[in-house]
């Protein structure tokens, strides 16, 4: 009996082909789309829960006070650590990691001929490794971090140095600006997952970084260090985090501003936390929610297809039932009958869908940027899914044909008084009208996010970001002979300026400490500082609005003069700030610098516009050890052999030195990864869902067409035009897509007002990004019908009227 049913269904899929391959091709990349989704979901929500101790650990995260006002950062300071340790017995282990770039630059390390500037370095206390099990592949985890100069590698900084992992007792070398270290390999791990917010290649232990930068030891007020607890067994984090008030109160006091400390959970720092000074740009909640409700609407839209175009197809095959019915045929097999096809056709579905899936996650990966595959789902997981899909949407496909079809009269289907109307058109209008508002909320949402990325780039930085080549030197040699490499690369007639700093807007920007005009001496403030010569405003491309920039023959500039932005002289309430006094100074040590405002630079961005311009100072450091940074300003022409150029240019005065550079503009763009993701995943499945509506809609036009032949034809006859008649079988789905628009709108305009909210400078939802969506919609839903209205309307009336 079953594979009588087999054969039955076969057959029937052979007779209708093109109702066959739209449902199933539909069905099947509506699986692939929400498998690739999933996927992605499944591994942002796995980023380091893989440790062991995961549960128990807590990144801590404080406030730091900028410009007047408070920054969450996700760094704390030296010292807090190993107090926490010895004030709350309720922590089992403390542990620090610290990036020597923001103080010395990148360090350069040295093997042989092997050479690199590792921005990965990191010093770290050795109770790192008792919080997380980093998997060793050499060397002995208890004791690899005693000895001060000892070093673990990652398997591919071993590989990259030494050619092999089996490289412990090696050594290599490691400057730090003009310190030199030597190091002795004593353990290899593995390279660190994809899934975790940790980024790293080499480890170095604390102790080092204590001779070389003493003075961090008791500097409350530098939050430079990445602090980690591991909490006892039982401890109630959220008790933990009331009880650190008292360690700002008993040790930074009213020495410094008042910090507040956090804890938060090592599992939720990817997706949760937004703070600044991470180890890599964190993922956002809200997009896992948005990518998750985009995979369950493409695959409702293609479960909805399959079930309008299935049910309305099995009103076809009512003779059929009658016939069978006729012949003996009990009501439980005809049920089982259109139960097998619906299985047998999701069965079908699925097969293709893994098919698709399995081709398209190569392309997903570099739109999505991560290297994820099915290895990381068991074979169980894609099996419940397969089987769930295969119960659901065939038992939901199959219930109508098999319980409604097979249970009326065959009397009356043979005598013609069965309608052929397809079930309840009710049920289907609805089903398409939901289909349709789905479709045009994404198009809304997605141009509203493309709208937004199009402003990240294009929106003015109060700077000139374009063809500016950076070179990070903060470690070579020669950076106190940054005239003569000036000087030199002028030569070029393809370089038109070149400017030394400290830092540069979108990076390596720091905050400082002053003491300002018309404020007592405690009342000192943190503001954004830019450490820059006397090229820098014209390498940028910046406008100076009052007073001056800083020049050399001014000789007092780099000892006296200070330059502010304009967002500063508003917050400070300044009316005329030319000449108002700053001090520059560590707090509790000294005043660095005593100075007066020579001029006001226009606002500019110093980081991406997620957050809006802050209150930002410039000087000129009072020495050439003091700069990371040489901007060098090309023409567009002749670029490779320009860079040619720079890197000969930069060999000659450092010849140690492994040269190295990026583009201004990348960078900037680089911080908008997650949108940019955001908006690829939104354009391309919105797209596909669009698609898989529209292969409904055609299949669903078809089956309405036909059921109107008869009437199509008698139109015609008594005088109907084509386009009359185009119309007249168009109205009704086109009124059920603007009834989709109505539902959709208010939904896309609340979801995208919340989204927006998440940046300091959104884009404005002007009603034509609605209209425009809504006669998309229109325009796609249209071309679907009409290609069907259309060859009904140009048919031959004789010869329907003769068929039918």
């Amino acid at each position: 009996m079953f594979r009588n049913y087999i054969k039955i269904a076969l057959r029937t899929f052979l007779k209708f082909k093109g109702y066959t391959f739209t449902n199933i091709i539909g069905l099947a990349v509506g699986l692939a789309c929400f498998g690739l989704i999933a996927l992605y979901v499944s591994h942002e929500l796995s980023y380091d829960k893989f440790f062991a101790k995961a549960k128990r650990t807590f990144r801590l995260a404080s406030n730091m006070e900028l410009g007047g006002g408070m920054q969450p950062i996700a760094v704390s300071s030296y010292p807090a650590a190993r107090a926490i340790q010895d004030e709350f017995p309720e922590t089992e282990s403390t542990a620090r990691f610290f990036l020597p770039n923001i103080v010395f630059g990148a360090p350069v390390f040295r093997q042989g001929d092997n050479l690199f500037a590792e921005k990965q370095f990191y010093f770290v206390d050795k109770d790192i490794l008792n919080i997380f099990d980093f998997q060793f592949l050499e060397g002995n985890a208890a004791r690899t971090l005693d000895n001060p100069n000892s070093i673990i590698l990652t398997r591919t900084s071993a590989d990259k140095y030494f050619g092999e992992i089996a490289v412990v007792g090696k050594s290599l070398t490691g400057t730090f600006g003009d310190v030199e270290e030597n190091f002795t390999v004593t353990a290899v791990i593995e390279d660190l997952p994809e899934n975790t917010h940790l980024e790293f290649e080499m480890l170095a232990p604390m102790q080092m970084l204590e001779t070389m930068l003493p003075i961090v030891v008791d500097a409350w007020n530098s939050p430079m260090f990445s602090t980690y607890l591991l909490l006892k067994d039982g401890v109630d984090p959220k008790a933990l985090e009331s009880k650190l008030v008292m360690l700002s109160d008993k040790y930074v006091g009213e020495q410094y501003f008042k910090r507040n400390y956090y804890l938060e959970p090592l599992q939720s720092i990817h997706l949760y936390s937004q703070r600044k000074g991470g180890f890599k740009p964190a993922g956002n909640i809200i997009y896992i929610y948005v990518f998750s409700a985009i995979a369950f609407f493409v695959l409702f839209i293609a479960c909805i297809n399959f079930l309008n175009m299935t049910t309305a197809r099995s009103s076809r095959r009512a003779t059929e039932v009658g016939l069978r019915k006729t012949l003996g045929a009990f009501r439980g097999q005809l049920a089982c009958q259109f139960f097998s096809e619906s299985f047998l056709m999701v069965l079908s579905a699925s097969v293709i869908g893994c098919v698709l899936f399995e081709f398209f996650l190569p392309a997903f990966n570099d739109m999505a940027g991560t290297s994820i595959s099915l290895s990381q789902i068991s074979i169980w997981q894609l099996v419940a899914f397969v089987a769930t899909t295969l119960v659901l949407v065939g038992a939901l496909a199959g219930v109508y044909p098999a319980f409604y079809m097979a249970g009326f009269e065959p009397i009356e289907v043979l005598k013609g008084k069965f309608s052929t109307s397809g079930g309840s058109p009710r049920l289907r209008k609805s089903l398409v009208t939901f289909q349709f508002a789905i479709s045009t909320c994404l198009i809304i949402c997605t141009s509203i996010v493309y709208l937004q990325l199009e402003f990240f780039q294009n929106k003015g930085l109060g700077f000139d970001k374009e063809h500016l080549v950076v070179l990070p030197v903060g470690s070579i040699p020669a950076n106190e002979r940054i005239d003569a490499i000036k000087t030199e690369l002028k030569r070029n007639p393809q370089i038109m300026d070149v400017a030394a700093s400290y830092g540069v807007p979108g990076q390596g920007v720091i905050g400082t400490d002053y003491w300002l005009d018309g404020s007592q001496p405690e009342e000192y403030r943190n503001y954004t500082t830019l450490f820059i010569d006397e090229d820098f405003i014209t390498t940028y491309g910046m406008s100076v609005a009052d007073g001056r920039g800083f020049s050399r023959e001014q000789t007092t500039d780099v000892e006296q003069a200070f330059m502010i932005n304009h967002t500063a002289v508003t917050q400070l309430g300044w009316d005329d700030p030319i000449g108002k006094k700053i001090n520059y100074m560590q707090p509790g040590v000294a005043i660095i610098k005593q100075g007066r405002v020579v001029g006001v630079v226009e606002d500019f961005h110093t980081s991406s516009l997620h957050v809006p311009i802050e209150p930002v100072i410039l000087h000129m450091p009072s020495n050439w050890d003091e700069m990371n940074s040489i901007s060098i300003r090309v023409k567009e022409s002749n670029m490779d052999e320009t860079l040619q150029y720079i890197e000969e240019t930069m060999a000659s005065f450092a010849p140690d030195w492994p040269f190295s550079y990026f583009f201004l503009d990348d960078n900037f763009a680089s911080q908008y990864q997650t949108e940019q993701k955001l908006g690829q995943i939104f354009i391309y499945f919105s797209g596909l869902a669009i698609l898989i509506a529209c292969l409904g809609l055609l299949g669903l036009a078809s089956f309405s067409t036909e059921q109107r032949t008869k009437e199509i034809a008698i139109r015609k006859v008594v005088g109907a035009s084509v386009w009359g008649i185009i119309l007249q079988l168009s109205k009704d789905f086109l009124i059920l897509v603007g009834l989709g628009f109505t539902i959709a709108a208010p939904i896309a305009y609340f979801s995208m007002e919340k989204w927006l909210s998440n940046f300091a400078y959104p884009v404005g939802m002007s009603p034509s990004i609605f209209l425009i969506s809504a006669f998309v919609c229109m325009v796609v839903a249209w071309l679907t019908i009409g290609w069907q209205a259309m060859r009904a309307a140009t048919a031959n009336p004789v010869e329907s009227l003769r068929t039918e």
